[in-house]
């Protein structure tokens, strides 16, 4: 990833003012990651716990209220992210923090994210520089993209001869591969319905994910990639995958 394209990116997220009212699908795999992380740890919460790519504190919320005893530190590339989150959980301790490159003391009982992975250059060397955080027997439990997310859109572009900008996302046995401690990567597949073509391009500038992928310029005519989408059923499929991982 080039700077000027970071940059892009960090400025795209830091403009999603409408984050929350867009973001469905987020919101139920954070739902879902949450109660994973809860029932791993059961009655015994985690002391310390480090969030990587926060966002607007969907799941900083939730460990708060899951964990209130535990001192959360949660953190985001974007300071505008940074800004919202910390108004949600003002009781969190916040940083502006590049998850891929970690830059902070200490050690974790738990180190987590939900759907910030993906954007990732260095995947399986950011998740090695993660573990290294982490207490012994502590897990690292994340959540990210798969190689079926937003099949319908990918086809749609494809039948109307536009170019796709969205990034290309692994196959599980890929992200099986890339950790080679202990852990394991699980599948599950979230439906939404973003109403029309136009509804999920525009739900996906109200969350700040719209940057096409590097190398890809901005189509000039999606409208007939929305027109072949609107003759379909009208769907966009999330292939998450979860990881449980740890040393």
């Amino acid at each position: 990833m080039t700077d000027a394209y970071r940059r892009a990116l960090v400025a795209r997220f830091g403009a999603a003012e409408g984050y929350d009212a867009a973001a469905r699908v987020q919101l139920r795999v954070v739902e879902t990651l949450l109660e994973r992380i809860v029932g791993r740890f059961g009655g015994d919460g985690p002391g310390r716990i480090l969030e990587f790519g926060c966002g607007t504190g969907f799941l900083t919320a939730g460990l708060r209220r899951a964990f209130p005893e535990a001192e959360i530190v949660a953190t985001d590339l974007s300071a505008e992210m940074v800004d919202r989150a910390r108004v949600r959980v003002p009781d969190a301790t916040f940083a502006v923090m590049d998850g891929e490159y970690p830059d902070i003391g200490g050690v974790f009982d738990l180190v987590c994210s939900s759907l910030c992975l993906q954007w990732f250059v260095d995947r399986q060397g950011g998740l090695e520089r993660l573990g290294r955080l982490l207490r012994g027997g502590g897990p690292m439990m994340v959540t990210t993209l798969g190689e079926g997310s937003f099949r319908e859109w990918r086809e749609a572009c494809a039948v109307a001869g536009v170019a796709c900008g969205v990034p290309e996302y692994p196959a599980l046995r890929v992200l099986e591969g890339e950790w080679r401690d202990g852990g394991r990567w699980e599948r599950a597949v979230f439906v939404d319905r973003p109403g029309s073509g136009l509804g999920f391009v525009r739900d996906l500038r109200r969350i700040g994910a719209s940057l096409p992928r590097e190398g890809v310029r901005p189509a000039m005519d999606l409208r007939r990639a929305m027109r072949v989408f609107d003759k379909g059923e009208r769907v966009v499929t999330y292939d998450v995958m979860f990881g449980e991982l740890w040393k």
